[in-house]
């Protein structure tokens, strides 16, 4: 039989580029078993924080993000826009919080909201896992599991001010899947919807910025040429906006208002440094350990809590920190070596720098060397590359690759009680700082802020032990003193009170609560010209301590003869429905003393209604009483 001709030769479709790791495309499973692994991968997430819904505030930032933040308590969504909020702005973030706000004020909505976000984010992370492997659902399931179930994620979803880290996370993974399937199947509509995830990423935290660099990390594992003219085109808008954004998050850490265009909203200042003398070499080691550290707690995710201090110039000699630098070097010549082969480990190593070098404290600032919050994101990129390493061993060995899988199987499902276990630590923040002592019984900042906790559960031995414990090893800080002149002043010390008060100023910008707190002290060593001024800078200040500023204020106005003042300040304080018999008894007298018998009559009585013991206003009373019997009858 002869041939056909060539011109009648059935065509071939040229075979698209196999996928890294993979001979050939996975069998793609049913759509109930996709749905089926994916709601068990979120159970399992909603069964490790099951506890966390009843954990209290905590006195490390969500009083500045939420308790005594006017503009998130009061709602106040257009001023939320140019808000800057402990050095970061974050106004999507923000907003999120201030739909939490409920009367009373309860940490059950904004831990709920926590929750519902780490779990959607789970749920993506499958999405994600699931396009990049070419729907290998192994991958997608462990990946998404690890994502979800890793106790170094629990910081992120427990703590009520890392709002943004579960929120950015949100619209940086939504983003990625979008730009994943356009790189599928090209459409300016994919394109358009990464984006706007990616701004939405931005306006939740600073740290989306590094949305294009995972972009061209993506493009690798798809094996798009990198330097392709379209793929740079589109890249441009996604480099402008992440510049733009890290200017403005350069500037708010500097303490600025990027040129006035945005606020500051609380205390300023620049972040800190380190304090410790750390030699050049030394803090030149600081980010390769901080990087091999992240890579560390993925596989032994032990001794985890809230701070992780610079280690003192001792610990910076230490192996762990002289191998830091060769650890980084060798993971990067792994890449570089896997980049003709499988890319699986370039894409895993690249997804991992991409998303961490920007916390790594190139330039060491504020108090801890690593935090368990920044591996949010990047241990997706560390996860998937184990994932489809086994997949890819799998195929050339299946008894051996089905044992790992198993293995990395029970390792992922331990997973959950370690995570559990951690955010039981969050609970409030006696367990939270307890915990960072056990794992660094050095940590001087960590007993400042338990002397904190103990100081407001009136544990005044216990709080002054802390404090005198953190100033034995080394903390000279606004807070330490801060803290003990509110122990003294409890404790009826008012001059030993005044004068940790008087140290703290000095060593930084006062706070609302710290000038609230001298102005008490000096109130009770008979200062009250100097204690008013005090009260109006806390109000100042700290326009969310309204209510107790102005309770005291108008006490003390009271005291000083001002009873006009007095009763102005008492007034708001009752209207605002938390005043206590104390204020009523005093706006009583005040009203007594600029003629208004009848409203001082009046508070007395709903004075002795809440405190039918008083013995002053019940006298009172009765001389009212006797006096105004004529006039009413």
């Amino acid at each position: 039989m002869t041939p056909p001709p060539k011109s009648m030769s059935p065509r071939r479709s040229p075979k698209p580029a196999a996928t890294p790791g993979a001979q050939a495309p996975a069998s793609r499973p049913n759509t109930w078993l996709l749905a089926l692994v994916a709601a068990v991968v979120a159970l399992l997430t909603l069964f490790a924080y099951r506890n966390v819904f009843d954990h209290a505030f905590l006195d490390w930032d969500d009083v500045s993000y939420v308790r005594e933040n006017v503009l998130v308590l009061g709602k106040h969504y257009a001023a939320l826009v140019r808000a800057i909020v402990s050095h970061n702005f974050h106004p999507l973030t923000m907003f999120t919080l201030a739909w939490n706000v409920d009367t009373p004020l309860s940490p059950r909505p904004f831990l709920a909201t926590n929750v519902a976000l780490h779990v959607l984010n789970t749920l993506l992370v499958f999405w994600l896992a699931w396009l990049l492997s070419q729907r290998r659902l192994l991958v997608a399931g462990f990946v998404a599991l690890v994502f979800g179930i890793h106790p170094m994620h629990v910081e992120s979803v427990a703590w009520i001010a890392e709002r943004k880290d579960v929120l950015y996370g949100l619209f940086f993974i939504a983003g990625l899947i979008a730009y994943t399937k356009h790189l599928e199947r090209p459409a300016m509509r994919l394109l358009l919807i990464a984006f706007a995830c990616f701004v939405l990423s931005c306006l939740s935290k600073g740290m989306a910025v590094s949305f294009p660099l995972v972009m061209l990390v993506i493009d690798f594992w798809k094996r798009r040429p990198l330097l392709e003219r379209r793929g740079i085109l589109e890249k441009l808008p996604f480099f402008a906006v992440a510049l733009l954004f890290g200017l403005i998050a350069v500037d708010a850490q500097r303490g600025g208002n990027f040129h006035g265009l945005l606020q500051v909203v609380g205390p300023g200042g620049k972040v800190s440094g380190i304090l410790q003398s750390l030699s050049t070499m030394q803090r030149l080691t600081l980010p390769t350990y901080a990087f091999m550290m992240y890579v560390w707690k993925l596989l032994v995710p032990a001794n985890l809590c809230a701070l992780n201090p610079f280690p003192t110039p001792a610990e910076a000699a230490r192996p762990a920190h002289q191998l830091a630098p060769l650890f980084m070097l060798a993971a990067f010549a792994l890449a570089a070596w896997d980049a003709r082969r499988s890319r699986i480990i370039t894409f895993g190593v690249g997804w991992y720098a991409a998303t961490v070098v920007l916390v790594l404290q190139w330039i060491p600032v504020g108090q801890a060397i690593t935090a368990d919050r920044y591996s949010y994101l990047p241990y997706i990129g560390l996860a998937f590359m184990w994932a489809m390493g086994l997949a890819r061993l799998t195929e050339r060995s299946r008894v051996l690759g089905i044992a790992l899988w198993c293995a990395s199987a029970l390792f992922a499902l331990t997973l959950i009680g370690r995570t559990s276990a951690q955010a039981e630590t969050w609970r409030d923040d006696g367990a939270l700082w307890t915990r960072a002592i056990e794992v660094h019984p050095q940590s001087d900042q960590a007993y400042v802020y338990r002397g904190g906790y103990f100081l407001r559960e009136g544990k005044l031995p216990a709080a002054r032990r802390d404090y005198e414990t953190a100033e034995r090893l080394g903390n000279r800080t606004a807070a330490l003193y801060t803290g003990l002149g509110s122990v003294y002043g409890a404790m009826g010390l008012a001059d030993s009170a005044r004068a940790m008060f008087d140290r703290a100023l000095e060593l930084g910008p006062g706070t609302g609560r710290l000038y609230y707190d001298r102005g008490i002290a000096l109130a009770m060593l008979g200062r009250r010209d100097e204690a008013l001024r005090d009260l109006d800078h806390a109000l100042a200040l700290s326009p969310g301590l309204a209510i107790t500023v102005l309770g005291t204020r108008g006490t003390l106005r009271a005291q000083m003869g001002d009873y006009r003042g007095a009763v102005a300040d008492l007034d708001r304080v009752i209207a605002a429905g938390s005043a206590a018999p104390a204020a009523l008894h005093a706006r009583a007298i005040s009203r007594l003393q600029t003629g208004d018998s009848l409203g001082a009559r009046a508070d007395l009585r709903e004075t002795l209604r809440r405190d039918p013991a008083n013995a002053n206003a019940t006298t009172l009373l009765r001389v009212l009483d006797a006096k105004l019997a004529p006039d009413t009858r």
